[in-house]
């Protein structure tokens, strides 16, 4: 995991794979007060119907401001849900009931802004993606 220490806060991110599927966030560094948009993205969303990313970040340093679906929901476009309970954010996107995505695509599962608390000066917070869950038209891919 890649830390940063530039300017106020810094926010590290990491990556998750599944089978041959990467969810992923990059690195960000924001001031305290201010605001970042980090976009969750799956490398490729070829053969699913589903895909679900869980992303846990240090509430004493940032708070959830908006959470939208992102670029795949032109391609999964049955429904969009974002959860956020203090320090722990799950973002899930759906296709057609009963298709799976044919185009060989990636794209982010949704744009989360955060908004950094003031007086976080010098601090950072990892946000990392912890759990992901992916699906095609029969089923929950196996993780294992």
């Amino acid at each position: 995991m890649r830390r940063l220490s530039v300017f106020a806060v810094s926010l590290v991110m990491a990556a998750f794979t599944v089978n041959a599927y990467q969810v992923s966030v990059g690195t960000y560094v924001s001031n305290s007060g201010k605001t970042v948009t980090v976009p969750v993205v799956l490398d490729n969303a070829t053969g699913l119907s589903y895909a679900s990313a869980t992303l846990t970040y240090d509430p004493q340093v940032l708070v959830v401001t908006k959470a939208e679906a992102g670029s795949l929901r032109a391609l999964m476009p049955d429904d969009f849900v974002a959860a956020d309970t203090n320090g722990t954010i799950v973002v899930s996107i759906f296709g057609v009931p009963g298709e799976n995505v044919t185009t060989n695509a990636g794209g982010s599962i949704a744009s989360i802004t955060f908004a950094v608390r003031e007086g976080t000066e010098g601090q950072f917070s990892d946000v990392a993606v912890t759990e992901v869950e992916l699906g095609e038209k029969t089923g929950v891919l196996d993780v294992a």
